[in-house]
């Protein structure tokens, strides 16, 4: 890739891709904002409620399994006559194998115990309870409902020996009279309850005593006692509800597990939603900067098109006038020299002052025959007789001569084959060309010492800029030319100036006399070559003169077919 070409394709590539980065950037920002604010808060909030209705499963499968042992107590109560007669105590092991029951507790009226038999499946035999402890035992404080009020009551109670599911009736008199106490019938409700309450509802679930709380748990359980909750809240992955005991005082959490099948399947949608307008974003993405690449490229040629155009019918215009005047400025010059030169030699004495000042008329003529000259030399129209040439061995002699005019803090610095390349031109055309080059790039340094840099070498048709060529309509037609490049470490050039430079008599300087580009021009024009300008403000300006280069016998080689 050409040298000269690479700052603008990375510019131009650099954009585009900044402007697909940003978009991805942006893209991505906005997908995962997406998912992270809408997508998983709402399947979030389906986990939650569905974690709160397991919750509210789980607590209605315990209180079917409290319903239950009430209704085996009231059944008890009407039809036994044990605690009534005073009889044998049922076995406490067939009790709690045959009928479900671990506790069985007849109270009389006067809330004394008549018979007692607690039975543990865990421990397989009985074990003592300090509630039951006692004449009255102490649960029956929480039981006076029952005996005052002729009120069945059920519900847990934490023992020493695990949670008892309690169910507590009256015991109907034998005629017409108040109760003649209560019976109590309790079931001890385990681990393996808890698990097989877990798979019923397909919930995994935990009854957490008060005593075991820790931590987080401990402040939740205090934050719903505070504020008599009854309904089950969310915090993390489970769902928590407080359980009261017979005497309805808190006691226990009731623990579920959120499935996570909703959160997970949220974390998938989203992904999916995610690839899905990603790939449909990033793809318009590449489309509108593609689109937008190519509506700057169309513009950028439209805007050369037009300069190109504007350029052409300048340089038209600019050519028949130029043309115009320098015919009919010659056509006088020719006249006034003539009228001159007779009257140098007219017959008789001539005062010497006289002689004087015919010849400095006759060199004005001559002066201003060569000005015409130089218009002629812009437009294309020299007669100067052509001839192959060394390139650089032209230069080399004539910057000889320059380098002597040139100020002392200005360095000249030369990069010159021997051999150079062979040019079919005019060597004082060629020298003028430099000349004027090197006097332009001098005078653009006005700051600082100044570097000028002459450079001559060959270039292939594919590297040649494209910007800022004149002749605007000039095509490489061979496969490489001869290059001889001026380069400044100047203020630069105006970009708006750089259409007008080549124009005669335009200069933005105050000594110049805006000829010497355009002759510039004109010789380039005849050899059939072109002109190219780079100018970066602050950094200088090169100009590159490009020729085609000559055969071995001295004929401009053709296009490669």
């Amino acid at each position: 890739m050409p040298a000269h070409r690479l700052p603008a394709l990375l510019t131009r590539f650099g954009r585009e891709f900044l402007e697909l980065i940003g978009g991805v950037t942006l893209i991505g920002l906005v997908l995962v904002a997406v998912d992270l604010q809408v997508v998983r808060p709402s399947f979030e909030a389906l986990e939650e409620h569905q974690a709160l209705e397991d919750n509210d499963r789980v607590a209605a499968d315990l209180e079917r399994e409290l319903t239950g042992l009430a209704g085996q107590a009231g059944d008890w109560a009407g039809r036994d006559r044990v605690c009534a007669t005073g009889g044998p105590e049922p076995e406490a092991a067939a009790l709690s194998t045959e009928s479900n029951v671990d506790l069985f507790v007849c109270l009389d009226a006067s809330g004394r115990t008549v018979q007692q038999t607690i039975f543990h499946p865990l421990i397989g035999g009985p074990v003592p309870l300090r509630a039951l402890l006692g004449d009255p035992p102490a649960l029956v404080a929480a039981l006076a409902p029952v005996r005052e009020q002729h009120l069945a009551r059920n519900g847990l109670l934490a023992t020493e020996h695990g949670l008892l599911l309690l169910a507590a009736r009256p015991l109907p008199p034998t005629g017409i009279g108040p109760p003649q106490g209560l019976l109590l019938l309790g079931r001890f409700f385990t681990r393996g309850d808890v698990i097989l309450m877990s798979e019923r509802t397909r919930v995994r679930a935990d009854l957490l005593d008060r005593a075991g709380l820790q931590g987080t748990e401990q402040e939740l359980f205090a934050r719903l006692v505070a504020g008599a909750e009854r309904r089950p809240v969310q915090a993390g992955r489970f769902a928590y509800r407080l359980l009261v005991d017979i005497d309805r005082q808190p006691f226990a959490l009731l623990r579920t597990a959120a499935r996570g099948e909703i959160t997970a399947l949220g974390r998938q949608a989203g992904q999916a939603l995610t690839v899905l307008l990603g790939s449909i974003s990033m793809t318009l993405l590449v489309f509108l900067v593609i689109s937008r690449s190519r509506a700057r490229a169309s513009r950028r040629a439209l805007a050369e098109s037009e300069a190109r155009l504007r350029q052409l019918h300048k340089e038209k215009s600019l050519g028949r006038m130029a043309a115009a005047i320098a015919h009919h400025f010659n056509n006088q010059l020719t006249a006034i020299s003539g009228f001159i030169q007779l009257a140098m030699h007219r017959p008789g004495r001539r005062a010497v002052g006289e002689d004087a000042e015919l010849t400095e008329a006759l060199l004005a003529t001559g002066r201003a025959a060569e000005l015409s000259g130089l218009m002629l030399t812009y437009l294309g129209l020299s007669m100067a007789e052509q001839s192959p040439l060394d390139l650089a061995e032209v230069c080399r002699n004539s910057l000889a001569d320059l380098a002597a005019h040139l100020p002392g803090d200005q360095e000249l610095v030369t990069d010159m084959p021997a051999p150079g390349p062979m040019v079919r031109a005019n060597a004082a055309q060629l020298r003028l060309v430099l000349s004027n080059l090197v006097i332009n790039a001098a005078e653009a340094v006005t700051d600082g010492p100044g570097r000028l840099e002459v450079t001559v070498r060959t270039v292939a048709a594919a590297d040649l800029p494209a910007a800022n060529r004149f002749p605007v309509d000039w095509q490489p037609t061979a496969p490489a030319y001869a290059c001889l490049q001026v380069a400044d470490n100047g203020s630069g050039i105006d970009p708006d100036d750089i259409e007008q430079l080549f124009d005669p008599f335009f200069t933005s300087k105050f000594t110049g006399r805006g000829l010497g580009l355009a002759v510039v021009l004109g010789v380039v024009k005849a050899g059939g070559g072109a002109v190219a300008v780079t100018s970066e403000a602050g950094r200088g300006s090169v100009f590159a003169v490009y020729l085609p280069l000559a055969g071995p016998g001295g004929e401009t080689r053709p296009a490669a077919t």
